[in-house]
């Protein structure tokens, strides 16, 4: 073997000093063939180099073959481990072998071998090390003796970039690993260049936290094997292995389970064959595998999960008769095609399980029992179903599925030959998703219906339609269909989202006077319709709303309707849209609206409903209904959905904001887009309440979901805790927003990040004080009370950053907070507290939380629950995950300065109760669900009932105010006749609007002949020189257009026109300061009856300007415009007046600088002889005039020098 370069004396002298320096030795270092060992009893390790730092350190290199015993000093070693760092950084060794005694390898054990070819590791190791083997980037392929029963953690194949193949050997023990055993930079996992590995034992997922699973995305892996001792493949273990072709299970492997999405995304697998035992194709197992077309089953499967194959090249596929369930999706959007027969054994198929396909026929099975939402459609080709006839499920009709009893219509054949053009049933009430989508009939007549699904009828031929108000309706119902015409019923207040998009033939639609709201797309691409009318009650309208071809709009609502960013661009200029007279000046101010043509119908009444919610208490109910106990101590449904869990209400603005955290409103994992969230805000307008939406995220990040929000009134903000990542910061008035929004903050913002608070904290409450500190409850990952400021907010990142404010009640959850300035309190719902307070509803006095200044009060970080006053202890019942904090049980505690307000939700047992509370008690008054109030202001306040008998989440006091609008009622002229003697003459008039307190009281002037006199905006009359002698005048009201006055002007001499005869100028001559200054210039053009007294003014060179007014503006010479002229005199500047009517006239004033003297003041002991003063107008007097004057003083020496001056005479 090659050897490294130590002496052998050496070596051998410091052996024999270690033997004689300790006769009795239980461990020592001996060296042999040039390797060091640890030795202990006759077992040795191999031990680093001898290491000398900045010095000549001879590291193992070349070809080394470790023995599996040696003799030194004449005792036999047996080797039986590699210690740490033992050849570390070794970057010359090309080869190692170890015996199979070396069962032990530690950390670092080969790190840094760059040049080493071979995995040394022996298939008889039992452990080993992390890092053994990282920067070792010569070798090909690294195998996982079966013996090894450790965890890969910590890098131990990272930098190995020749890796190539990884062979976990056959073993019975599962084998655990993460992520980090490939790298420390998780972004770059997916850079392994390792293409093949062998599984002969399970892999052990448990460590499979924060997607740090191991085989995530590697993008070059190209072939796996299952055999040996491999039982199952877990979950995601293979997702998005872009490059996997081939998988192979080993003759006689026994694997039996494969986890959901153990293949999904692997999109270069084309064929499979799953093992015998595998009985279940959980979900999304082959998801978007898009180049696989060949799956072969085993002949004991059972059931296949949702989307298994969804997205796959498959075209067709076997299903055995042992098949009993397929589920949701499992083969949407698949390339199966032809006729499909479902298995006989089958009594399940999912929602849109065959959806998105290309099959030309489905046969129905007599154990069908269950088909779910659009399972079989939409399949553009689908001509034919049969159903067995011993199905006792479902029927078919004319080409039509339905249930049994005929009341659901689930299918439609549409390819079929022969089919009639119309269709009418008397039993069907509800209609699937795309149910009708591509059916032939261009009239259907079914009046038991009651629900249409999203898509009903898409894509249809259907000509015709009338939608009952009693029907209600999915997205996209009519989307693309062949509608012509449409009747939409009285009684229906939301046209919904994409409702008759894409309807290219439909020309004319008639929408309720109930309706409210139009929602996105609900006519968007309606190119045929050129005219629509919006009913009186539509206050709110988002983009797509009308067609974007639209040529005219006939808008109903006094009041301008909300609209969504985007409704109406700038571009649709052409659009002409008519509206209430006394509304044109609103329409054509308000945004988005004054993109269009406004114009006043006098058709379109002009009065205005009420807006506003009336006066009473809100509540969300679990069912998802807007109630609200109303001033008389009614309870009133408001017929309107506010969604799954609405678990915050806020009123504002006449308005009831709504943040329902949506149906899936429990974790989910932050990258899946099942976001399902909404905030909107609810208004009434008439006899009828609406919705305007201010953020959907449906569809988007489920970790920004709105969970609760908070308005700053002062501000008009509103603030909306998304699920958890952070607050939101958002105009109140804002609307129609989709997806993300800008964050105020997200919790790594902030200063209590890696301390009271971590990643996915969830937020409990949110609220602003008067002084700027914002207050936030955590009920997750960091629990407690926060406070900060603005100035606590750190985009860059809180973690380590200064804590102004100390953490309250910390490791409590609180599920939501209240705080009451007003009263000096704040309120909490305490779900579990460390100490053992009994979960409840408890509030503690802000004096005891803050200085007056709003800083720590003393002591507060030592505050406990205990020290809260306890109001209600009530059981609460638990729904969702209560180690979270996420469910609805005590959802919000809300109050009107008076009174405090909680919606709390009781427990049918003790079982369903929050762990800790209270036993419930069928005598306490107080363990039934309702509205719980109390009077904030009393100091042992009484638990009693605002609303009993309602489980409620979200609830709030609203107070409706009207709106003070005063509409003028009289409008008068200064003058109603005049006379003025020719063209060119002038008149001002006035308009008085009344009463006083008008709230517009602007007006529009106009003339009755523009050739005759003009007036301008602000009521000057002009009259020209032409043949006609009278001309009349109007000022109309822009709030009330049916409110007039006029003016009648009488012209004497109307074709008279008198030209200038002369011009001449109020300062012919002017002396400048050589620091510059102004001049006011005044032209006087005579006769005085000139008709045509304009003049123009220009200036001869650069030393002065002058405006179109006469006003000089002459340059300072300190300042260094010129300077002297080469005579060493200073320069001059003429100005001229011409008249316009007549440019043969003129007329100059000529102003020269003064000359330099050598004093500050050359006028200072000169002797002053008079004074005259000019007006603005010209006028000319020996006192000064009030405002401002230009000061012309003469002195006895025949000089005289000139100022600017403001007086007053008074």
């Amino acid at each position: 073997m090659k050897r490294i370069t130590h002496s052998w004396l050496r070596a051998l002298a410091l052996s024999m000093a270690g033997l004689l320096a300790v006769p009795v030795l239980e461990a020592a270092t001996v060296v042999h063939d040039g390797i060091n060992y640890t030795t202990s009893g006759t077992k040795a390790t191999v031990k680093r180099y001898n290491f000398v730092s900045g010095g000549d350190t001879a590291y193992y290199k070349g070809d080394i073959v470790i023995p599996e015993t040696f003799t030194e000093g004449g005792k036999t070693y047996t080797v039986v481990a590699v210690g740490a760092n033992a050849f570390v950084d070794c970057k010359e060794l090309t080869s190692l072998s170890l015996p199979n005694t070396c069962v032990d390898i530690s950390r670092n054990a080969f790190k840094g071998c760059s040049s080493l070819k071979n995995d040394p590791v022996p298939s008889t190791a039992k452990t080993i090390g992390n890092a053994y083997l990282q920067g070792c980037s010569s070798i090909t392929e690294v195998t996982v003796p079966a013996g090894v029963k450790g965890t890969f953690v910590s890098q131990n194949w990272e930098g190995m970039t020749s890796l190539k193949k990884i062979t976990f050997a056959d073993s019975s023990t599962p084998f655990k690993m993460n992520l980090l055993a490939f790298t420390t930079d998780v972004t770059k996992a997916s850079e392994d260049p390792i293409e093949e590995i062998y599984f002969g034992r399970d892999i052990d997922a448990s460590l499979y936290a924060n997607n740090q699973q191991p085989f995530h995305n590697m993008k070059y892996l190209k072939k796996v094997t299952f055999g040996g001792s491999a039982t199952a493949i877990s979950g995601t273990m293979l997702l998005g292995c872009t490059a996997l072709e081939t998988v192979e299970f080993a003759q006689g492997n026994k694997i039996a389970s494969i986890g959901a999405s153990a293949f999904q995304g692997c999109t270069s697998l084309k064929s499979i064959a799953l093992p015998e035992a595998v009985k279940t194709v959980e979900a999304s197992t082959f998801a978007n595998c898009s180049s696989l077309n060949s799956v072969t089953l085993g002949s004991a499967v059972t059931s296949i999960g949702e989307s298994a194959f969804q997205g796959t090249a498959l075209t067709g596929i076997a299903l055995p008769a042992t098949i009993t369930s397929i589920g949701g999706s499992a083969f949407k959007n698949s390339a199966l095609a032809g006729e499909f027969t479902l298995p006989s054994g089958l009594t399940a198929l999912g929602s849109e399980a065959l959806a998105g396909t290309a099959l030309t026929g489905v046969v129905i099975p007599a154990s069908l029992a269950s088909i779910g939402d659009a399972a079989l459609a939409p399949i553009a080709t689908l001509a034919k179903i049969e159903v067995d006839g011993g199905n006792t499920a479902f029927k078919l009709e004319n080409g039509v599925l339905l249930s049994a009893d005929g009341t659901r219509l689930l299918v439609t054949t549409h390819e079929k030959a022969g089919m009639p053009e119309s269709y009418s049933n008397a039993t069907v009430t509800s209609i699937d998703k795309y149910g009708l989508a591509y059916a032939p009939f261009k009239t259907v007549a079914l009046p038991a219906l009651t629900k249409i699904g999203d898509y009903g009828f898409a894509q249809s031929k259907l000509e015709s339609f009338t939608l009952e108000s009693n029907v209600t309706v999915g997205l996209n119902v009519f989307n693309g269909s062949a509608l012509k015409s449409v009747v939409i019923a009285e009684g229906r207040n939301e046209i919904s989202q994409g409702l008759f998009a894409n309807c290219q033939s439909l020309t004319s639609v008639k929408l309720p006077n109930s309706a409210t709201n139009m929602m996105k797309n609900c006519f968007d691409k309606c190119t045929s319709l050129k005219e629509m009318e919006i009913p009186a009650n539509v206050n709110y309208m988002e983009p797509g709303s009308v067609p974007s071809t639209i040529q005219t709009l006939r808008v109903l609502n006094v009041n301008t309707p909300a609209l969504a960013a985007g409704t109406f661009t700038a571009d649709q200029s052409g659009v002409t849209c008519k509206v209430a007279e006394n509304s044109v000046s609103a329409y054509k101010k308000a945004s988005q609206w004054s993109y269009l043509n406004i114009v006043g119908d006098p058709s379109i009444s002009g009065v205005a409903s009420n807006l506003g919610c009336p006066t009473g208490l809100y509540f969300a109910t679990a069912d998802g209904k807007l109630m609200y106990k109303d001033e008389s101590g009614n309870v009133v449904d408001t017929k309107f959905a506010t969604g799954a869990h609405a678990f915050t209400l806020q009123s504002y603005k006449n308005r009831i904001y709504v943040a329902d955290a949506g149906e899936k409103f429990t974790y989910q994992t932050p990258d899946s887009p099942l976001g399902d969230g909404q905030l909107f805000y609810v208004n009434k307008s008439g006899d009828y309440f609406y919705r305007v939406t201010v953020l959907n995220n449906v569809g988007y990040k489920p970790s920004e979901d709105p969970f609760s929000m908070s308005i700053d009134s002062a501000s008009n903000t509103i603030y909306i805790s998304d699920r958890n990542v952070g607050v939101h910061k958002l105009n109140a008035d804002t609307t129609g927003l989709y997806g993300s929004q800008p964050f105020l903050f997200q919790n790594q913002y902030l200063p209590y990040y890696n301390d009271q608070i971590s990643w996915g904290s969830i937020t409990g409450a949110f609220q602003k004080d008067s002084k700027g500190i914002y207050w936030m409850t955590k009920k997750f990952n960091g629990l407690g009370l926060l406070r900060f400021t603005d100035a606590d907010i750190y985009p860059d990142g809180g973690a380590g950053k200064t804590q102004h404010f100390k953490c309250v009640f910390k490791d409590a959850l609180i599920k939501t907070a209240y705080l009451d300035e007003k009263n000096g309190y704040y309120y909490m719902f305490v779900q579990k507290d460390p100490y053992g307070a009994v979960p409840g509803v408890y509030r503690i006095a802000l004096s005891k939380l803050e200085k007056a200044d709003g800083s720590d009060a003393d002591g507060v970080e030592d505050l406990k629950i205990a020290d809260c006053q306890l109001i209600d202890n009530s059981p609460v019942k638990v729904d969702g995950t209560p180690d979270s904090g996420e469910n609805s049980n005590i959802a919000q505690i809300n109050g009107d300065g008076t009174n405090v307000f909680w919606g709390y939700v009781a427990p049918a047992t003790d079982a369903e109760a929050i762990a800790g509370s209270v036993k419930l008690d069928a005598t306490n008054p107080l363990h039934k669900s309702g509205i719980k109030t109390i009077k904030s202001a009393d100091a042992t306040p009484v638990v009693t009932f605002a609303v009993e008998g309602v489980e409620a989440y979200g609830v709030c006091g609203a107070t409706y105010v009207a709106p003070p609008v005063v509409l003028p009622e009289a409008i008068a002229l200064n003058h109603n006749t005049y006379t003025l003697d020719k063209g060119g003459d002038q008149l001002q008039l006035t308009a008085t609007v009344t009463p006083a307190n008008a709230a517009d009281k602007s007006v529009t002037w106009s003339s009755s002949d523009e050739t005759v006199a003009t007036v301008d905006a602000n009521g000057l009359v002009t009259t020209k020189a032409q043949e006609k002698n009278t001309v009349t005048i109007y000022a109309v009201s822009n709030a009330v257009p049916t409110l007039k006055d006029s003016c009648v002007i009488t012209i004497t001499n109307p074709t008279a026109a008198v030209f200038p005869e002369s011009i001449s100028l109020n300062i012919t001559e002017y002396t400048a300061e050589r620091n510059g200054g102004t001049l006011q210039l005044v032209a006087t053009v005579l006769p005085e009856n000139t008709t045509n007294k304009h003049v123009t003014w220009s200036s001869s060179n650069d030393y002065a300007t002058v405006d179109a007014n006469g006003l000089v503006t002459i340059k300072s010479l300190i300042a260094g415009v010129k300077g002297l002229n080469a005579e060493g005199t200073a320069p001059s500047v003429t100005i001229t007046a011409t008249s316009v009517a007549n440019p043969a006239l003129s007329a100059t004033c000529v102003i020269t600088y003064s000359q330099e003297t050598g004093v500050d003041n050359v006028t200072a002991s000169k002797t002053v002889k008079s004074v005259r003063y000019y007006n603005a107008a010209g006028m000319e007097s020996d006192k000064a005039f009030d405002g401002i004057n230009m000061v012309v003083t003469y002195y006895t020496d025949g000089t005289k020098s000139v100022s600017k001056g403001v007086y007053t005479t008074k």
